[in-house]
């Protein structure tokens, strides 16, 4: 296995029925590694599935460090399509709450809101927008789904709604959805839902009540059959379409379980019609809402979608449009028997698509409980931190304390090199200045340092030098400057500085080769010229 896979398992608990799948996602792409269909689960007096049965299912994965992503249904979830004001993503959530309020029938405030930016456009008014899609749900359908999870020992790392699920799903078959108008139409247990597609972009969402349990209902009770009066229950019921389905024109005299097939048909007809009603409807109403033409083709997934006969039965309700199940996104891989998946793989859809989601995915997990497990994971590191800790300081100690000993015997072998090396550095410096010394006592080339240090002495912060030159022959400085003061005349300045040379041992001989006086607003300033010559000095007092 590559070091950057990540392990993701996408369960859908559904009202009678749980579907998981285990994908593995890699820096090459994504394959399915194993899954699970497990039909009527039983639940307890309070109408709740054990958490027991899902602790089972997805021990049989072997899940640990795998990331769970899990998926939400139910009438406390609303999804809309909607545009507002165009701003940083950090600023949107105030407006996307705002616009959800006018379609969402339950408590807002006590709903978890989220979106995804679809894309950025701007109006014929020239002002841009962002074009979002928004869901809002009741923090009840949340919790119960994570005290679920949780109750089974289980931390969601995602929870997604199954309409962002099938999108995802639509997203990554993205070759067969290009540049056409595409529905997918997920027939459930209790409801079914429509999301039509331009490309890969989800655009509308509608959910219909005929769907799967609505097709079982429709058999169920007593059904008279000359000279027999046969009675079908629920479970009957439901073994009876899964085996015959929507009957076929062809199949009019058969009979299945000593039922003919065209009581069924009669039977299924009303539900049928109802379902085939609901979702022309739909198609209507997203024409003349997006202006859309036609519909390009359709899909279906679910569990229903499995019934018998109906792919061929919805394309010929709705006028011969294109219809076929979901298909599998051609970049994704298998592990598993691909002949055991592919039937199976509309029931599968939801887990699947909920795996499939980029970074910006709609993500409902509570803040409290990403916190939690923020918190758990320091807590492993730090644990982790402090045995690796307890096992390395006691031998970085011992190190250290060998080092320094080791050290300390170097010091002292180099002790008399250091020594001797100071003592001869000290010895250079005295021949050094000594040298210096009787250059100046038999009369070579002066020390100029001596004299700019006097100089620097002398000069008043009113006097600023533009050129200084020593005149080697001569032995004189010839300096040019400016002088000027705020607090008394420039010439007076330059007085003092004069007089100040002249009474320096260093300098003698000073002259004022020219002067010339200007003013501004504020300022008097005389540029002047002048020399001053060097004097010997005494080098025993200047060397101290």
């Amino acid at each position: 296995m590559e070091k950057t896979s990540k392990i993701l398992i996408g369960i859908d608990i559904g009202e009678y029925s749980i579907k998981a799948v285990k994908i593995e996602k890699t820096a090459s792409g994504l394959r399915i590694l194993d899954f699970i269909t497990k039909d009527e689960i039983s639940k307890n007096a309070q109408g709740e599935i054990d958490p027991a049965v899902i602790k089972d299912i997805l021990n049989k994965f072997s899940i640990e460090g795998a990331q769970i992503c899990s998926v939400i249904s139910g009438g406390d979830i609303v999804v809309k399509h909607a545009i507002v004001p165009f701003m940083p993503k950090e600023e949107l959530k105030d407006a996307v709450r705002w616009s959800l309020k006018e379609v969402v029938n339950f408590n807002l405030e006590e709903s978890k809101v989220d979106f995804q930016i679809q894309d950025a456009i701007t109006g014929t008014d020239g002002i841009k927008r962002n074009e979002v899609l928004a869901v809002a749900v009741n923090n009840a359908v949340i919790d119960k789904n994570v005290k679920l999870l949780q109750a089974a020992g289980i931390e969601p790392y995602l929870i997604t709604t199954s309409h962002f699920a099938l999108a995802n799903l639509v997203a990554h078959n993205e070759r067969i959805m290009q540049g056409k108008t595409n529905v997918l139409i997920d027939i459930g247990f209790k409801k079914t839902t429509i999301l039509i597609f331009r490309g890969t972009k989800l655009e509308f969402i509608r959910q219909i009540s005929s769907a799967g349990d609505s097709f079982t209902k429709a058999l169920s009770g007593v059904v008279v059959t000359f000279p027999k009066r046969i009675e079908l229950d629920f479970k009957k019921a439901q073994e009876l379409i899964r085996q015959c389905g929507i009957p076929s024109k062809f199949e009019a005299n058969a009979n299945v379980q000593d039922v003919p097939l065209s009581q069924i048909s009669v039977l299924m007809r009303p539900v049928l019609e109802r379902f085939l009603t609901d979702v022309r409807g739909s198609f209507k109403y997203f024409r003349e809402e997006f202006q859309v033409e036609s519909i390009d083709q359709i899909f279906l997934s679910g569990s229903g979608a499995m019934l018998k006969n109906l792919v061929e039965f919805v394309k010929d309700g709705l006028g011969g449009i294109p219809t076929q199940l979901i298909p599998m996104p051609e970049r994704l891989g298998f592990q598993v028997d691909k002949d055991k998946l592919l039937p199976l793989l509309p029931a599968l859809s939801v887990s699947i698509g909920a795996c499939l989601g980029e970074d910006n995915v709609i993500n409902l997990v509570p803040k409290s409980v990403k916190m939690q497990k923020s918190i758990s994971v320091q807590q492993r590191i730090l644990s982790f931190a402090g045995i690796i800790l307890l096992i390395i300081v006691p031998f970085t100690f011992i190190s250290l304390i060998l080092k320094l000993n080791r050290y300390k015997r170097i010091l002292i072998s180099y002790n008399d090199y250091y020594s001797n090396l100071v003592k001869l550095r000290t010895l250079r410096d005295n021949i050094v200045e000594r040298q210096k010394f009787f250059n100046e006592i038999i009369g070579r080339e002066q020390n100029l340092f001596l004299y700019l240090k006097e100089l620097s002495r002398i000069v008043p912060s009113a006097i600023e030098f533009r050129h200084l030159e020593y005149d080697k022959t001569q032995e004189i400085f010839l300096i040019q400057g400016l002088a000027y003061s705020a607090e008394i005349s420039s010439e007076k300045s330059l007085s003092n500085f004069l007089l100040d040379l002249e009474n320096s041992p260093y300098f003698s001989d000073v002259n004022l080769i020219s002067s010339k006086k200007t003013s501004t607003d504020q300022i008097e300033i005389v540029d002047f010229v002048l020399s001053v010559k060097l004097t010997k000095v005494n080098p025993v007092r200047d060397y101290k």
